[in-house]
């Protein structure tokens, strides 16, 4: 928090969202703040059911510390629509003698019986209204689908909407669409790291790592459109198989993988594309992680090294091929395992039959839609992995396979090892173990 000055009096104004009626409201809540003698104004863009607004929560820390005496709003409903929350804030702005104010309605008495109530009875209705408006619009959406219609979202690159007579239809942009699949393909080869696949393409809509992030994980590229955000890259709602994937389900597994794999990466901020054993080896001496070293030429031999200063190994080079022949080895001898494991199911179809016969159990005709969206789910899932899941495990039982996989490119090879490969031990001398999720 800024070390400046804080006034006594503060204002506080919140609307939910970016677009350019609710910013224009925005503004008309500051300068009705002004008018009422507020020097500073905390403001927030978010819905007021959430816990994480920035200024609010900055606000609970004033009062806290007792560092304001009176907080200003237009109206009760800008300090939030949750009255939980809203609750927890006036029992702490009472128990510290802060006031607030509506402009509105004047002063709030939180410190009375009566006006505790009526705060509380107010932070409830806004709570009500908001609930209410989320049913009018979940209503709205079950009935554009009864109606044959796509509700209306977003349609992220790579798409556009058509009509098909008297029904809308998703389908890949004549020009965009190919563009958004050459995209991807540099994306695999350059392990997922986004900074250096965006500066090869200077004319598409996504600039930035969050942005590239943010179209990657949208269901809508592996055939679903999502609804009801619950955070930045995942939706309380997915209707699947509306429109042609650019993702398919069995590839996006691998994908989700790497990038949970890429925010945890020892030097993930660094601008060199990871290679094949970034991150899963480690010293034997002193457990931390083995590094690439760097090489004058390319044909020079590739090898890892210590970074630990005081560790003995430090800087002593650790041969690339040793390691890579050795994990090979150990994925040889279980072969046959981890090809039984290729062919089980899915997590996400696994997670979804249990829902499935769970809801199955309760025996409620209310549940019936829910149970035909998953298994419509879990169908289009299977019907995506099961080909692929047998000629991969096919592949996989024969142990002459694991010997020819440093034929595979480095990026589907990587995919394999972040897959079955847990960590590798090593020195320059010798693999000391290597531990694998089977």
């Amino acid at each position: 928090m800024s070390n400046t000055a804080i006034p006594q009096i503060v204002g506080y104004a919140r609307v939910s969202t970016k677009n350019g009626e609710q910013l224009s409201a925005l503004e008309t809540q500051k300068s009705r703040l002004k008018s009422a003698g507020v020097e500073k104004i905390y403001t927030d863009v978010e819905s007021g059911r959430s816990n994480g607004r920035k200024a609010f929560n900055q606000l609970l820390e004033l009062i806290d510390k007792r560092a304001i005496k009176e907080i200003v709003v237009t109206r009760y409903d800008r300090l939030g629509r949750d009255a939980t929350f809203v609750d927890a804030a006036l029992v702490l702005a009472s128990k510290k003698r802060v006031a607030i104010r509506t402009i509105d309605t004047g002063l709030v008495d939180t410190e009375s019986p009566a006006g505790f109530l009526m705060s509380r009875i107010s932070t409830s209705l806004a709570e009500m209204e908001s609930k209410m408006l989320s049913m009018r619009i979940k209503k709205a959406l079950d009935q554009r689908w009864k109606d044959g219609k796509i509700p209306r979202t977003r349609i992220p690159w790579g798409y556009h909407k058509v009509k098909k007579g008297d029904k809308d239809a998703i389908e890949l942009h004549p020009v965009e669409g190919p563009k958004a699949k050459l995209f991807l393909e540099r994306l695999r080869e350059h392990g997922y790291r986004f900074g250096k696949t965006v500066k090869e393409f200077d004319d598409i809509p996504i600039k930035t790592s969050s942005s590239v992030r943010a179209w990657l994980t949208n269901p809508f590229l592996r055939g679903g459109i999502g609804f009801g955000s619950d955070h930045k890259y995942s939706f309380k709602k997915v209707v699947w198989g509306l429109h042609e994937p650019l993702i398919k389900h069995e590839d996006w597994f691998a994908i989700e993988r790497i990038l949970e794999f890429n925010t945890t990466l020892w030097g993930a901020n660094t601008k060199m594309k990871p290679k094949l054993l970034s991150g899963i080896c480690f010293c034997s001496e002193c457990g931390n992680r083995l590094a690439y070293s760097s090489r004058v030429k390319e044909t020079h031999t590739l090898t890892m090294r210590c970074n630990t200063f005081k560790c003995v190994y430090h800087a002593k080079r650790t041969n690339h091929a040793m390691i890579v022949e050795a994990i090979n080895a150990a994925l040889a001898k279980r072969a046959k395992q981890l090809a039984a494991k290729t062919e089980t199911e899915p997590l996400e179809v696994a997670k979804l039959r249990n829902e499935i016969d769970m809801l199955t159990k309760l025996d409620d005709p209310d549940l019936k839609e829910a149970i035909k969206r998953k298994k419509e789910k879990m169908t289009a899932l299977l019907l995506n992995e099961s080909p692929i899941l047998k000629e991969r495990a096919k592949l996989m039982a024969e142990p002459g396979f694991w010997k020819h996989a440093v034929s595979l490119p480095d990026t589907r090879l990587r995919e394999i090892y972040l897959e079955f490969v847990v960590k590798v031990i090593a020195n320059p001398t010798q693999v000391t173990e290597v531990s694998l999720r089977i």
